[in-house]
């Protein structure tokens, strides 16, 4: 696979010429022969500049999986802006200035802090399993309140220790009730009469804390002490206002994706947020505010859809903090996404548009018991999660880029044709990812793992969040409650009737009336308690349904006829 996010289709647009073919083949034979002879991985195995080539550039072999990439990087980097370069490239306004570029040290993926869970998901009664960088973990809040994050393998027989339960400060397997505290070590086997294995059994324990209202996992393999967290990257938002969940997309799409805000008018047509085609606009600048480099870049843009009057001149930024969040500034809102690579073809997404799931809903809703205030505010999560809106658009975006990472994985190619202003933040990020990142944590040949597959709102958001499972053991109540309320009804308003037949036989007829009224009302009471239980019914079962179908008839489902 031939990568070079800098150039198109249309020639090279960073001002140095085009190698040819002959120079281009010389270079892989050199670099595979290079690498065969030094029997080392190729991560990081780079072949130093030649005179056939620019003197400014530099070419690395770099192994994903079981395939190579040759990578051409260059050492500058780009600034884009609205200064026109050549014409004759569909009237791009991409112009280039030089920079040198004095770190080109290979990022690591898994020497970095992650935002995996929001604190408020994570509760003392049972361990949560996510998977991050491929790796499977297991989260859990002692009594005390200490979180901690452990492999999620108990290492007697590999049983999943988030089937697990919490007894006190322990986390107990549920296969032979073998018990680890919070650093991975196994205090109590249950048939060890003797008690002289306790200690000498461990599971791999992760660096771990909260900060900002959400919990961050070290994810390096490394006996080492991690580096502060960024305060960068935990923001300033509402510690409570995290949402989160995963998505059957690529970590790279996904992060692509956001920096793409030009998508929304006419990928999320129709949706609840009220984009449209006609609404958009060309955008006239997105350029560098912060040059690229190994600590992420910023770029700010001008408006892409029609402003009202009051405020035609809109400018947003958006900056990229390593690994995986994008920070988004506008005059109407203030936004904190971070796109954690869970595994290949999969994405856990958390969000915090600066509003907050636990403010108090208004003076009235003080007034309401405490237990009933949580339950409504949950409530009114899960409505959101589960709505048809919500569906929509979320295929929306995953329709799009499923595919996109279908057809990328199969031409074997990243890059992209970027010829406009608009495109300045994808170009910007696959800059990033192909001077820096090794093209993502997993093999590009994976990234369609769940390409066409649709999650439910169980398995990309429920399982994980505790809030969640309260609103569903909630409406499950409910029902059943509402169930037994019906049969009781119907009971009493049989006998009304009956009764009320009975009386009116006998002749007397006002007593008869009398039993009409709480018989109809009993009626009207079945029906209404009835109803609400095939509501509740109908709200849980949306949780677990999984759409699986044919991407032209979602498309049919999710798109204005």
């Amino acid at each position: 696979v031939f990568f070079d996010p800098d150039e198109t289709e249309q020639g090279v647009t960073s001002g140095t010429a085009p190698e040819t073919a002959a120079s281009r083949m010389f270079v892989w034979i050199l670099a595979t022969t290079a690498l065969l002879l030094s029997h080392q991985s190729a991560e990081g195995f780079t072949v130093p500049s030649s005179k056939v080539f620019h003197p400014a550039n530099r070419w690395a072999i770099i192994k994903v999986g079981n395939s190579l990439y040759l990578s051409h990087q260059e050492a500058e980097t780009t600034k884009i802006d609205t200064r026109p370069i050549e014409e004759g490239i569909n009237g791009s306004s991409i112009a280039v200035s030089s920079q040198v570029e004095s770190d080109q040290e290979v990022f690591s993926w898994t020497k970095q802090w992650y935002p995996i869970i929001p604190e408020s998901y994570i509760e003392d009664k049972k361990p949560v399993s996510l998977t991050i960088l491929g790796r499977e973990l297991v989260i859990w809040k002692t009594t005390n309140g200490e979180v901690s994050v452990l492999e999620d393998s108990c290492p007697h027989r590999r049983a999943p220790l988030s089937t697990g339960k919490i007894v006190g400060d322990q986390l107990a397997c549920r296969y032979h009730g073998w018990e680890f505290n919070t650093t991975g070590t196994c205090t109590k086997i249950p048939m060890d009469a003797s008690g002289k294995f306790a200690g000498k059994f461990c599971t791999k324990s992760y660096h771990a804390q909260v900060k900002g209202g959400l919990l961050w996992v070290f994810m390096s393999n490394e006996q080492v002490s991690p580096p502060p967290l960024p305060d960068e990257a935990v923001g300033m938002q509402d510690s409570n206002g995290w949402v989160a969940y995963l998505s059957p997309t690529s970590f790279l799409s996904l992060i692509e994706n956001s920096f793409d805000p030009t998508h929304a008018p006419y990928t999320h047509e129709g949706s609840t947020f009220g984009c449209s085609p006609e609404n958009a606009q060309a955008m006239e600048r997105y350029e560098f505010t912060v040059p690229l480099s190994k600590t992420g870049f910023t770029l700010e843009h001008s408006a892409y859809q029609q402003m009202p009057p009051v405020a035609p001149d809109v400018v947003t930024t958006r900056e990229f903090i390593p690994p995986c969040t994008n920070k988004v500034k506008s005059p109407f809102f203030t936004a904190i996404l971070h796109f954690v690579p869970s595994k290949p073809g999969e994405t856990l997404i958390l969000g915090n548009f600066g509003g907050s799931s636990q403010k108090n809903g208004g003076p009235l809703q003080k007034l309401l018991p405490k237990r009933l205030q949580v339950a409504m505010k949950d409530f009114a999560q899960f409505w959101s999660l589960t709505s048809d809106g919500q569906y929509k658009f979320n295929m929306q975006d995953k329709l799009n880029m499923q595919g996109q990472d279908a057809r990328k994985v199969r031409d074997k190619m990243w890059k992209d044709m970027a010829p406009t202003t608009s495109d300045a933040g994808v170009k910007a990020i696959q800059r990033w990812m192909g001077r820096y990142g090794s093209f993502g944590p997993f093999p590009l040949e994976e990234l369609d793992a769940h390409r066409g597959r649709d999650i439910s709102v169980w398995d990309s958001h429920g399982k994980m969040c505790s809030q969640f499972q309260a609103t569903i053991g909630r409406l499950a109540r409910v029902k059943k409650a509402t169930r037994k309320i019906s049969t009781i009804s119907i009971g009493v308003s049989l006998f009304g009737a009956a009764a009320s037949t009975l009386l009116m036989a006998l002749g007397s007829i006002r007593a008869s009336l009398r039993l009409l009224t709480p018989t109809v009302f009993f009626i009207a009471l079945s029906v209404g308690a009835r109803a609400l239980a095939q509501f509740c019914s109908k709200l849980i079962e949306r949780v677990f349904v999984t759409k699986e179908v044919d991407p032209h008839l979602r498309m049919m489902e999710i798109y204005p006829s």
